[in-house]
């Protein structure tokens, strides 16, 4: 049975799809484990089960490709968090104010695998700072993601009669250093894995912040 020729262009664009998700995943695990620098194209290749010209057929450089696993992983984070508080929104879109901090502490607790995500943005910031063009793309996706989540906290707020009191793309920045922070400072003190416990303790941190910096409309 033959296969139209209009269905041609749909099947190899998501073969493509495919092979490119198997790159960015083993890049998540090769960049941890090497760091960007020591990692090579061979390394990602191989691990994806693919040879070096599959590779160069779908990102030019590690760079590309390290930047494409940074606006994946941000996008599913952001996913999660419009998950996590679909589910603390009752049908008349009213939240109670002590609930931010719980929407705040169970969406942090979403986030996976907090280890290599912590080592993932060390390399981002390494990489960006030792190249001037790397660091302007990798500063315009740090203020794409703050103003997606400082809208969306803008929204959160105002579900409850409250605003922020400052920039709350600023504040998304802020109680993001402050949590990447908390997890990499378990991290040096010998975790592998950083538990509930740290989560929680973080979580309530950010959630004193986010009240602290709120008032009525």
């Amino acid at each position: 049975m033959s296969v139209d020729s209009g269905d041609a262009p749909v099947i190899e664009s998501a073969r493509r799809k495919r092979t490119r998700d198997r790159l960015i995943d083993a890049a998540y695990e090769v960049f941890a484990e090497y760091g960007i620098a020591t990692a090579t194209v061979e390394q990602i290749a191989e691990r994806a089960g693919f040879t070096r010209g599959a590779f160069y057929s779908n990102f030019e450089s590690k760079e590309e490709l390290f930047f494409a696993l940074a606006d994946r992983e941000n996008q599913v984070r952001f996913d999660r968090l419009e998950a996590g508080l679909t589910e603390y929104l009752p049908e008349n879109g009213r939240i109670s104010t002590d609930q931010i901090s719980s929407i705040v502490r169970d969406f942090l607790g979403l986030q996976p695998d907090n280890r290599s995500w912590c080592l993932m943005q060390s390399e981002f910031q390494m990489l960006a700072l030792r190249d001037p063009e790397v660091g302007k793309t990798y500063i315009a996706g740090e203020e794409r993601a703050m103003t997606m989540l400082g809208d969306r906290l803008d929204e959160l707020v105002a579900m409850v009669g409250l605003r922020f009191t400052m920039n709350s793309r600023e504040l998304s920045t802020v109680l993001g250093a402050i949590y990447s922070d908390g997890i990499a400072r378990v991290m040096l003190a010998g975790s592998t894995n950083p538990g509930p416990d740290t989560v929680d303790a973080v979580s309530d941190t950010i959630a004193r912040i986010v009240q602290a910096f709120t008032e009525p409309v």
